[in-house]
Formats: C-alpha cells, structure tokens, sequence
C-alpha cells in the first residue's frame, strides 16, 4: 500500500531538499512549490494555508538549526510583525512577542534592514540591553537568536523566522546557510 505524504510533510519535504539559487522566472519549479505558488496565486491563501506553511518552514528550520525553540512572524498591513507558528515557548514569550515593530529586538532588526541578525548572547547585544525583551528572552531560556528576514520577490519583507538557542554562540555556517534557503522559500511562496 503506498503512503500519499500529508500536506505537512510535503511542505517539510519541500523546505529539506537541496536548493540552488532562486530559480528565477519560467524556470522548473518542484511540483509542491508549484502547488502552494497556485493556491497563494489564486487567492486561495487561507489562514489554515499560511499556518501549514509556517508549521512546516519552522519544523525544517530548528531541524537544520540544532536550536530547541523557533517561531516565525508575519507582517500585517501595518508592517507589524504577528507569530504566525513557533515551537518551544511558553505563553510569556508569546504574549510579549506577539505584536513587534520593526526595529524591535533581533526579529524587528531583521525586518527593519531585511538582513539576518545574529544575537550572540542577548546579555550584551544592544537589540536587548535595557529593554523589557531581555527579561522575557531569559525567562525563556534563551541566550542567542539568529533572524531571518522572509524577503518577497518584490523586496518586500513579508516577516521574520527566528531560531532561539539556550546558549551563547552562532549556528555554523551550513546551519546558517540552510535556514536562510528555508527563508527564501517562504519569500517565493509568500
């Protein structure tokens, strides 16, 4: 008996797999790019569409990241970002996260310059020195987050996925390399 793969783990799939550079126009696409391209082309983008393809960047992110807790953020119209799916945090950290502005902490810095951030160790970094999100973060247990701005083709930045790791220190260069392809993913789907 063959197993059709779930919606999930096709989107999984389709995060995991190796990459090259953004295909560009008319070039091959994978079949379940393809899909969710269409159903976001057709307007067919339903919260429940969005959440699976959070759920399932974020999954691929901390599996390539190594880090224990993540989220990913969406920008409304108001360029506000709003937890979209995380894993590992407990209600404090989503309450205070729950509505950031650009420039705020590692994720608003991220979005603000659409380049990744890397906190080393939130202890000194100036994103979180005096400010209320380093109390939340430690509470949290978290020492260091890598963001990744979630850039559309039309440069805008539609949100932010964030890795949290309960150490000080950065992913390496290949843990870095495979979420920021899992970010540009998102940007061609978004």
């Amino acid at each position: 008996m063959n197993h059709r793969p779930s919606t999930r783990e096709q989107l999984y799939r389709f995060f995991s797999e190796p990459t090259s550079q953004d295909p560009g126009p008319g070039a091959s696409r994978s079949s379940v790019e393809r899909e969710w391209l269409g159903v976001l082309e057709r307007g067919g983008s339903t919260t429940r569409d969005r959440h699976a393809l959070a759920e399932a960047a974020l999954e691929a992110a901390l599996h390539f990241s190594g880090a224990p807790r993540g989220n990913m953020q969406l920008a409304d119209a108001d360029g506000v970002l709003h937890i979209e799916a995380q894993h590992g945090f407990e209600a404090p950290f989503l309450a205070f996260f729950e509505a950031v502005h650009s420039g705020q902490a590692a994720c608003g810095a991220a979005q603000e310059s659409g380049a990744v951030i890397i906190v080393e160790d939130v202890r000194t970094s100036p994103l979180f020195v005096n400010t209320p999100a380093l109390d939340v973060m430690r509470a949290a247990h978290v020492l260091a987050v890598v963001s990744f701005p979630i850039i559309r083709r039309s440069g805008d930045v539609a949100g932010v996925l964030s890795v949290h790791y309960e150490g000080c220190g950065r992913p390496s260069r290949h843990a870095l390399g495979m979420v920021g392809s899992i970010a540009e993913r998102l940007g061609r789907l978004l």
